[in-house]
């Protein structure tokens, strides 16, 4: 889902996205997603693209929900939730 909003809401999904550089070239970004809509509702299929530097190379995951894939032809991390 995309949407562009001339007035200030609260999104539906908000993403915090923390970047750690490291020893070399080794980059780590922690992140999370918080739903911010009624409990009674829910948000299935979720994506969550987060861009890369483009030399990105040899990228590993770890998550607890959803799963995690580099899509190198974007430069970008994908993060799909399924609900």
């Amino acid at each position: 889902m995309s949407y562009r909003l001339n007035t200030q809401v609260k999104p539906l999904i908000w993403v915090e996205c923390l970047v750690e550089s490291h020893s070399g070239s080794r980059v780590e970004y922690m992140l999370k997603a918080k739903a911010q809509f009624k409990r009674r509702s829910t948000a299935n299929n979720v994506e969550i693209i987060v861009p890369v530097p483009d030399d990105a190379d040899t990228p590993r995951f770890r998550t607890n929900i959803g799963a995690v894939h580099y899509a190198p032809e974007q430069s970008a991390i994908v993060w799909k939730i399924k609900q």
